[in-house]
């Protein structure tokens, strides 16, 4: 640890605190929310930055592929089916978006190294989220795979590797209705949720649901106040919810000015990782996943102040540039 993350904790905390200054509405909600932030959710940057994943990181794989397992037996065997109502409307999206990073690393790793084990995991991995309903995990898992497969994964005839993805690609798209059908069939008979599967029929898969609203409410509110926003948590006392996006969130936190300025620190750094990553592959096969399941999700779900994957991939991301000359 250096100096420079003592003064990280120190701003963020402060930048806390001033809160219940600039902002005596919210003090319920920051009393209610903010310890949880600060004592469990902000703390996961250390561990990120601390760890040596050469050493962590083949333990981390198995703990996934365990994970994936006994989500699906308890899925499966243990849990209460769902409802119809749970079924067709709600799904699971907490037990989805949870499952998210440890289906992400064994997807990755069988691109890697397919083999039995990780082709197994990979798979009932990602069925088992088309089966809970929730179409954001399942976004999360296409596009760290297509990441992946095109800006990490090394070829030795690259021509003939992509037009291979394109041509199964295309092939996967030829067949949809088939593929689509017989998991909606699977998933009614299992119990689970349709979700997925009947807004596929309905040609409605890809609306935004609620979140339309919500964005639309909320910028009204920054366009009335951009400079200074509301404050911590202040998207749950408008709505009763959070933003839903992490842009939105942070200009109705900080404005305009300021939350862009956060955003784009996150930004800067992710990408300065992402370019040492790139040297070696083991690492990636837990940046991608964290990058995806810590924040690409928060433009569809979540908060950037309940995100543990998220400050655990800011830890990792320093961690991995500081050690970069080592990595390189």
């Amino acid at each position: 640890m250096q100096i420079k993350d003592l003064f990280f904790v120190f701003t963020t905390v402060i930048i806390c605190l001033l809160n219940y200054l600039v902002f005596p509405d919210n003090t319920e909600i920051l009393d209610d929310l903010l310890p949880n932030f600060l004592f469990f959710t902000f703390p996961l940057y250390f561990i990120g930055l601390s760890l040596d994943y050469e050493k962590v990181f083949p333990w981390m794989y198995r703990l996934s592929l365990v994970t994936i397992a006994a989500f699906t037996v308890y899925k499966l065997f243990i849990s209460t089916p769902m409802t119809d109502t749970q079924s067709i409307y709600q799904g699971d999206m907490w037990g989805a978006y949870n499952i998210l990073p440890h289906v992400c690393v064994a997807a990755l790793a069988m691109l890697k190294k397919p083999g039995f084990i990780n082709i197994a995991s990979s798979v009932l991995g990602i069925l088992m989220l088309s089966f809970l309903g929730s179409r954001g995990p399942l976004l999360c898992v296409v596009m760290a795979i297509v990441f992946y497969l095109i800006f990490y994964k090394k070829y030795k005839k690259p021509f003939l590797a992509y037009s291979l993805i394109v041509l199964g690609g295309a092939s996967l798209m030829m067949g949809i209705d088939f593929i689509m059908s017989l998991l909606y069939i699977i998933s009614q008979k299992t119990g689970l949720s349709i979700r997925i599967f009947d807004k596929f029929f309905e040609g409605s898969l890809s609306n935004s649901s609620s979140r339309d609203v919500i964005a639309s409410r909320l910028f009204e509110r920054i366009s009335e106040n951009p400079v200074f926003g509301y404050g911590l948590f202040s998207d749950r006392m408008a709505l009763d919810t959070y933003a839903h996006h992490i842009v939105i969130e942070l200009w109705h936190s900080f404005g305009v000015l300021f939350g862009t300025a956060v955003f784009v620190g996150m930004i800067v750094v992710l990408l300065r990782a992402a370019k040492v990553v790139k040297k070696t592959d083991e690492y990636a096969l837990l940046f991608i996943p964290l990058l995806f399941a810590g924040f690409i999700k928060l433009f569809l779900s979540n908060s950037f102040l309940e995100e543990i994957y998220l400050y655990w991939l800011l830890g990792i991301a320093v961690n991995f540039i500081r050690s970069s000359k080592k990595i390189i």
